[in-house]
C-alpha cells in the first residue's frame, strides 16, 4: 500500500512538480490550496504525512497545523513545512510544533526524500540513517530535526 502525502500549497506549479515527483517514487498524493481546505482534506484523506506551505491566503500553515494537532483524528500526522523564509529564527518557530520539520525553498526532491527516509520511512533503500553529527552544513541549512526525532532516539 502506497504511503499517502497531502500537499498543502497555494503555488500550483510547486504542487504539480511535487505530485509528479512523489508519484514517481510510489507515493499516493492529494493536494489542497490553503490551510483550511488542507485541514478538511487531512481529516477525510488521513495522509501519512503533510507537506505544508507556510504562507498561504486564509489560514497560514501554522494556523492549519495548530488545528490539525488539536484534532485527535489528525494530531499524530507528521508535518513538513515548506518555506522560502530563510531566516533561521523564523524557521525555528515552526519547529516548536510536534512531529514537524522545515524544508527551505527552493529544494530538491532528494532533500524531501531524505527527510522522509531518515525520519519517517525507508524510502531510499540502502541509504544509512543520518545523525545530526553526520549532516553536512548544507543539510543543516535545508532542514532542521525536531524534538520528536530526538525523542525517538534517531539522533
Amino acid at each position: 500500500m502506497a504511503r499517502k502525502i497531502l500537499i498543502v500549497d497555494d503555488d500550483t506549479d510547486v504542487v504539480k512538480v511535487l505530485i509528479d515527483r512523489l508519484t514517481t517514487h510510489g507515493f499516493d498524493t492529494d493536494s489542497a490550496r490553503d490551510g483550511e481546505s488542507g485541514y478538511l482534506k487531512a481529516c477525510k484523506y488521513k495522509p501519512d504525512v503533510i507537506l505544508m506551505d507556510v504562507k498561504m491566503p486564509g489560514w497560514s500553515g501554522l494556523e492549519a497545523t495548530n488545528r490539525l494537532q488539536s484534532d485527535p483524528v489528525t494530531a499524530d500526522i507528521p508535518i513538513i513545512f515548506l518555506t522560502g523564509l530563510g531566516d533561521e529564527s523564523i524557521s525555528r518557530r515552526y519547529l516548536e510544533q510536534r512531529r514537524s520539520f522545515v524544508l527551505l525553498k527552493p529544494f530538491k526532491i532528494d532533500q524531501l526524500l531524505a527527510i522522509l527516509s531518515d525520519n519517517l520511512w525507508d524510502v531510499r533503500p540502502n541509504t544509512p540513517k543520518k545523525t545530526e553529527k553526520s549532516l553536512s552544513s548544507d543539510d543543516k541549512r535545508l532542514f532542521f530535526i525536531t524534538g520528536a526525532i530526538k525523542s525517538a532516539n534517531l539522533i
